[in-house]
This record gives C-alpha cells, structure tokens and sequence, in this order.
C-alpha cells in the first residue's frame, strides 16, 4: 500500500467544514511530517486550499533531500498546469475529473473522478483515486470505497476523510491522508 502524507493547511468552508478549517501546524511541519511517514507528499497548487506552484517547487526541494516523490494536486484544468507541475519536479501529479489527458503525461497521472459512473468509464491501467469527497459541492459523496472497488478492480487509492489507520479500506492500493496527518503520524509512531 502506498501512503501519500497531504501537506494540507486548509480546506475551504463546505457542508462537511461549514466555517472551513485551517491547520494548527505550518505548511513546513506539514511537509515535514508527510516526509516521516509517507511514500510520496502531496502538495495542492490550487489557491482554494492554500496551494501554489510555488509551494510545489519547495516542496520537491525538500522531498529530494529525503528521496520522495512529490504529487501535485489540484484540478489541474488542462496539460499545461500537468507540465508546469512536472518541470517544476513532480514525480506524479492528480487530475480532477475525467478529461483528455495527453498520453505522454498519462502514466504520471492520478485520476479522480467524480461519480462511480466516470470511474467506470476509465480504462483498466488508469491510477485512480476515490475521493469521499464530492469537489463539485464540497460535500460528502453518497458511494463509498466498497462501491468504487466493486466497479473498478485496477490501482484505487482511497482519499478524504481518513482519521486513523482503522478508516483506511483493506482493498486499497494507497490512500491520501491530508487533514488527519498529524493523529494519523502520531498512530503511525506508536504502532
């Protein structure tokens, strides 16, 4: 199972977070846990969660120095937010929706879709991710891993709302840990 630790200072106001959230911890700590604990850091480049290309860039800085890959994260509209993100070092990078992407960029991609009836659509060798969350309200989606398993058997990573190692689904090839990750370090540690 890959573990992907979120470097994730806030997540906007939704239904799940009406008055949003915002991270005890610094954008550095955050990166810096991820780095102790994970196989590979996720950085946002999308403003709506304190993200930039800028951060992705220091991020990829301190990621080499410790030999881990970095994910940028984002919607990441079409291939050119993909090519910034790789020239600036991202080893892999998350695309929001079911669009064309170009296929030298594919197989660097994770893909997330947004219904249990995109993620179908998606050919067999796609990395996909599960997200519980719904990016289009913000709100909490009504299928859940089990179904997303059920309907797609290739490379599934589970994201959102993972609070403890227990929450984390036995079928899951990977999960993206983003707000919990410092409850989620601290089990880590004590396992």
């Amino acid at each position: 199972m890959i573990i992907i630790g979120e470097a994730k200072p806030l997540s906007p106001p939704s239904p799940v977070f009406p008055e949003g959230w915002r991270s005890e911890y610094s954008w550095t700590q955050l990166v810096r846990m991820a780095l102790e604990v994970s196989d590979m850091v996720s950085i946002h480049t999308h403003a709506r969660w304190d993200g930039s290309f800028a951060l992705l860039g220091e991020a990829v800085l301190l990621a080499q120095a410790a030999g881990k890959p970095v994910m940028a994260k984002g919607f990441h509209a079409d291939d050119k937010d993909l090519e910034r993100a790789f020239a600036l070092g991202a080893a892999n990078a998350l695309v929001v929706g079911n669009r064309p992407i170009r296929a030298d960029l594919r197989d660097r991609c994770f893909v997330e879709p947004y219904s249990l009836e995109d993620l179908q659509l998606l050919p067999p060798d796609t990395r996909a991710v599960w997200n519980s969350r719904d990016l289009r309200t913000m709100g909490l989606k009504k299928q859940t891993f089990s179904q997303a398993r059920e309907v797609f058997d290739g490379f599934l990573i589970q994201a959102s709302n993972i609070s403890t190692l227990s929450d984390i689904h036995p079928e899951a090839d990977g999960v993206i840990i983003g707000r919990y990750l410092p409850e989620v370090r601290e089990e880590m540690r004590q396992s």
